[in-house]
């Protein structure tokens, strides 16, 4: 959520140190050449390194810059999950060693993102140190149960068999984590769930919604046109983000009055997608800078998502007055039949009932759009930091017992 956590810390006097990959913000020359360049004339990696900054954090963040351009370099060149996976697993080993190797003894507590904590957190505890781990997404072994099924089912996207969605790597580290750490905050109770069916106590997770800058993310006026729908797709173009249901669902409803767009990096096969693309439009990825664009075209969201923590993208949309339909897989704040509708995983029929419904009632689209937007007001920025903020403060009396004075430490 480009820094919101340690932005959230800092603000209310709790970060002592950010530990990250690529971090831009403190190299003021090379941020100021970035920003300056004409994007023509900039790359896609540079444009995303110039946006690895944050106000507010420059002389608290510690990054280990070339380990992150390494690991880009290397992901960049694998074509299956499995290899990406065993990539991460090795540099967040790397990475985990040179923080665990700077925790100090007057660090009160560590919050760390799964699968990059194991090593942080096997040194915060020796040295008596309060873990917190966030769960950003369901347990790398539950989305391998779900991607198996997936390839099983549309083999024409990159991974082709069962053996290249393999998280074994992560999932190892996970379940380290798991019990080393004192605190699990999960975004979504999808989230809450895997870990449960996992064996982690629920007594150790706490459920905590993500939030969406709304003064940033908002309605444009006059958004809905009197014919047509728009319907806008966020996310990876892939097999995880249940792209294949959505279009199954188009191509079962052949409306000319419906246009969709697709924006994400491609990951299903293009010769797979030929065959849908009189129904959708696929634009690609686009710059964080012109998302907004793309909401304000849009009428509703569709994410059919089969496995997630909880998709920012859909608390984007609701601030921009969408509604959005989605399954409980995406982990979303959206309640059936109110800012949309929350249908099964696999189910394009599903998916074709509710866009024809759109279609025909005009009026339920306006009511949803302005709940969807009331909706996202609860979740909001400010309301995710005051919860966040309350619940580590809450933990206050189990964080002195280790006698530590007051500082903490991050890792994203």
């Amino acid at each position: 959520m480009h820094y919101a956590v340690p932005r959230i810390l800092a603000q209310a006097n709790l970060l002592g140190r950010f530990y990250t990959d690529n971090y831009i913000g403190n190299k003021p020359l090379l941020l100021w050449i970035l920003k300056e360049l004409p994007s023509r004339w900039t790359p896609a990696p540079l444009r995303r390194l110039a946006g690895r900054e944050a106000p507010g954090l420059a002389a608290q963040v510690v990054s280990f810059d070339l380990l992150g351009l390494k690991t880009q370099w290397r992901t960049r060149s694998r074509r299956s999950q499995s290899e990406i996976a065993r990539v991460f697993a090795e540099t967040n080993r790397m990475f985990c060693e040179r923080v665990a190797r700077e925790i100090s003894s007057q660090t009160d507590a560590v919050y760390a993102l799964n699968g990059a904590a194991a090593e942080i957190f096997r040194a915060a505890k020796r040295r008596g140190i309060f873990c917190i781990l966030e769960q950003t997404i369901a347990p790398a072994r539950v989305e391998q149960k779900l991607m198996a099924e997936e390839i099983d089912r549309y083999g024409q996207g990159r991974p082709t068999t069962a053996d290249q969605w393999d998280l074994s790597p992560l999932a190892e580290r996970e379940e380290v984590e798991w019990q080393l750490a004192d605190r699990i905050i999960c975004g979504s109770e999808f989230v809450v769930d895997g870990l449960r069916q996992l064996g982690v106590r629920s007594g150790k997770c706490r459920l905590l919604p993500y939030g969406v800058d709304t003064s940033r993310f908002c309605a444009p006026p006059d958004r809905h046109s009197a014919g047509g729908l728009k319907v806008l797709f966020v996310g990876a173009v892939g097999l995880r983000k249940g792209v294949p249901y959505l279009l199954e669902a188009l191509r079962k409803l052949r409306s000319p009055q419906i246009h969709c767009r697709l924006i994400g990096q491609v990951e299903l096969g293009l010769s797979w997608l030929a065959r849908y693309r009189n129904l959708v439009e696929v634009l690609g990825a686009v710059p964080r800078s012109e998302i907004m664009r793309m909401y304000c075209w849009a009428d509703l969201l569709v994410l059919p998502s089969i496995c997630e923590g909880s998709a920012v993208a859909t608390y984007e949309a609701l601030a921009c007055a969408l509604p959005v339909i989605t399954t409980p897989n995406s982990g979303s704040v959206v309640r059936d039949g109110k800012e949309g509708f929350v249908v099964p995983i696999r189910d394009p029929d599903a998916i074709a009932d509710r866009l024809q419904q759109f279609l025909e009632d005009r009026e339920l689209l306006r009511a949803m759009s302005a709940q969807a937007r009331r909706r996202s007001l609860e979740f909001s920025l400010d309301k995710y930091a005051q919860r966040l903020v309350e619940f580590i403060k809450s933990l206050s009396g189990a964080i002195a017992s280790i006698d530590s004075p007051a500082s903490a430490a991050f890792n994203g």
